[in-house]
């Protein structure tokens, strides 16, 4: 049972730093029902910093146990789990990155938005993936992981609900921010400048909670091990 246990079955707590991104300018060619984001104009990049609890099943290995064959060098697996992750949203604007939570783009926490809530910079993950493990030797190994985060959060690239009236940014933030809310949160004109948004139409959608995933190659030392 223990041999079953250290060879499928793997508890481990993960770190994880790195930068989410997304642009609506991917969509400039796309012929689709999405082409009104491209027309949006909108851009993120948030960095992201992450602690995870993942379990992993090493599926084949398991079957190997059963007919009685030796551990495998090379194995697929599959795990999921649990994690924390902060993040802080960002636009890039004339040349400078500028934080978007302070700006309170779609109107969080004005009073004549009060299904608009602040959102927290801090939220849960819950990472699923797949993930291939090679043997280099008794001590060392190299894994492949892809794995996508579903989170609780509908504002890691800022963007949720409706477009509010610009006019309340001046009621409740300083000068500068207001300029900065009134450009970054509406950015049609800079496509058309022709362009006039109606408060209340749509920014993004809240009916879905964001996600986002990552591509790792991962080197791993076990101590105490005498072979492959």
């Amino acid at each position: 049972a223990g041999l079953l246990y250290c060879y499928t079955l793997g508890l481990k707590i993960t770190g994880t730093y790195g930068t989410v991104t997304g642009t609506d300018a991917v969509l400039r060619n796309d012929q689709t029902d999405a082409k009104y984001r491209y027309y949006r104009n909108l851009n993120f990049q948030s960095p992201v910093a992450e602690v995870a609890v993942l379990g992993e099943l090493f599926f084949l290995q398991a079957l190997a146990n059963v007919s009685g064959e030796k551990r495998l060098l090379c194995s697929p697996y599959i795990l999921g789990g649990i994690g924390i992750f902060h993040f802080n949203p960002q636009a890039d604007f004339n040349g400078i990155r500028i934080a978007l939570k302070p700006l309170h783009t779609e109107g969080q926490g004005f009073p004549e938005y009060p299904d608009h809530s602040e959102y927290r910079l801090t939220a849960l993950a819950f990472p699923i993936g797949v993930g291939l493990r090679y043997d280099l030797s008794a001590a060392f190994h190299i894994r492949f992981e892809v794995l996508h985060r579903i989170t609780t959060t509908d504002y890691l690239d800022d963007v949720s609900t409706q477009y509010i009236d610009p006019a309340l940014f001046n009621k409740y933030l300083t000068a500068d921010n207001a300029q900065l809310a009134m450009a970054l949160s509406d950015r049609q004109a800079e496509l058309n400048g022709l362009h006039s948004t109606q408060p209340g139409s749509i920014r993004g959608k809240s009916n879905k909670k964001d996600s986002y995933f990552s591509v790792e190659l991962k080197i791993g030392l076990t101590l105490g091990r005498e072979r492959r």
